[in-house]
């Protein structure tokens, strides 16, 4: 898969991402020349971190707003619930979140988790953390970056983590984020149990979907595990821009990332 990201921080900084989408990233983070069809296949992994990164502004409201919310160390900690090989394995793009917002992250930890990693990474890597290089920039400012995949569902790593001598990898994150989900489809009953623990962890979630009418069925089925909705469904500025066939319709296409919608702790009784 092609992937590109940035060196280094932005500067100046946006205090929030651009309403314009791609257009107003790309003339303040400019991507090295390239034809549109290149481009438009950089986003469809260019799209994870910036969409999340999108997802933590609005859900902290700024940039020093999400600072305030990390721990001690300063390492945002994101799950990726969910994962397959649409974002994994990852790449060196997720450094953009570091990029893009302020000096006090000091570090990214990104989990990876779901069955279908166990499809794609081998069984030893289960639950490691495996730091990676960063940029010249960030490694100047002591800024770290460090992937670990999971390979069960998510909350069945909740329960486990802290008797396989890893209790540290099941500590609260500043963000969870199910690209694609499809939470409302097919695998509903699968994604049961891990939707009541996230209602009940109180961390911004965020939900992406294909459609508008997938979101839209998602959102109920967030709703109906009790879940809060912080954000109404919208379409994502920075979705993928790969235009993807749908095979059972004629001149159909959807997108990764297309619409996301943002969910928040338990609804309070008679909401």
């Amino acid at each position: 898969l092609m992937s590109w990201g940035p060196e280094g921080p932005a500067s100046p900084m946006f205090r929030e991402l651009p309403d314009a989408g791609w257009q107003d990233y790309c003339a303040w983070r400019p991507a090295p020349p390239c034809a549109p069809a290149v481009w438009t296949l950089l986003t469809k992994r260019l799209s994870q971190p910036i969409t999340v990164l999108h997802g933590l502004l609005l859900a902290y409201g700024s940039g020093q707003g999400v600072v305030a919310a990390l721990p001690p160390s300063g390492v945002l900690t994101v799950h990726v619930v969910g994962a397959s090989s649409y974002e994994v394995p990852p790449d060196g793009s997720w450094e953009e979140v570091l990029h893009l917002l302020p000096p006090g992250v000091r570090g990214l930890h990104v989990l990876f988790i779901g069955p279908q990693v166990a499809d794609i990474i081998v069984e030893e890597d289960d639950m490691k953390v495996l730091n990676k290089a960063v940029c010249t920039v960030c490694a100047a400012a002591g800024r770290t970056r460090s992937f670990t995949f999971v390979m069960h569902p998510y909350h069945d790593f909740l329960a486990q983590a802290p008797h396989k001598g890893v209790a540290h990898l099941a500590d609260k994150p500043t963000f969870v984020v199910a690209f694609n989900s499809g939470i409302s489809e097919e695998d509903r009953p699968l994604w049961a149990p891990s939707l009541s623990a996230l209602v009940d962890s109180g961390v911004p979630t965020m939900f992406t979907s294909y459609t508008p009418g997938e979101s839209k069925g998602d959102v109920e089925a967030w709703r109906q595990a009790g879940g809060a909705v912080v954000c109404e469904p919208r379409i994502n500025m920075y979705r993928s821009l790969e235009a993807i066939k749908e095979p059972s319709e004629v001149d159909s296409f959807y997108y990764h990332n297309h619409i996301f919608f943002i969910g928040r702790g338990r609804c309070d009784a008679g909401r």
